[in-house]
């Protein structure tokens, strides 16, 4: 997160304990973060999406924003301009990821098969 620019050292945990929340990791018994089924799916499901040369599985377009965001707050863009670029390119994802869906499918599915992993279950499944 250091590398990319993402996040502040205030929010960095916040990053991390939303990750293990959402159940796309868990920890070892050596404190080290292990991707479950489900991040695994996630992972790979993004990775066959590619959008404007845009890698879904890498930090670059949060940290394009946050650099944007900061650029705003010295002056250098537009407030305004910035969120419909925004706006419009995370739109036009959205449509790419709705209107192909099946990638996700196939991912879930297979690794749904597969040995369950040792992270729990959300409460709400």
């Amino acid at each position: 997160m250091n590398k990319n620019a993402i996040g502040t050292d205030a929010t960095m945990h916040e990053h991390i304990q939303k990750i293990q929340d959402r159940f796309y990791c868990i920890k070892d018994d050596k404190l080290r973060f292990v991707p479950t089924n489900l991040g695994k799916a996630i992972y790979y499901g993004f990775k066959e999406y590619n959008y404007q040369n845009i890698d879904l599985t890498k930090p670059i377009l949060r940290a394009n924003m946050e650099r944007d965001m900061s650029d705003i707050s010295i002056g250098i863009k537009d407030k305004d301009q910035v969120v419909l670029n925004y706006v419009n390119l995370l739109r036009s994802i959205f449509q790419l990821i709705s209107s192909n869906s099946n990638k996700f499918d196939g991912y879930i599915t297979c690794l749904s098969r597969i040995v369950p992993d040792d992270a729990p279950l959300p409460n709400n499944c």
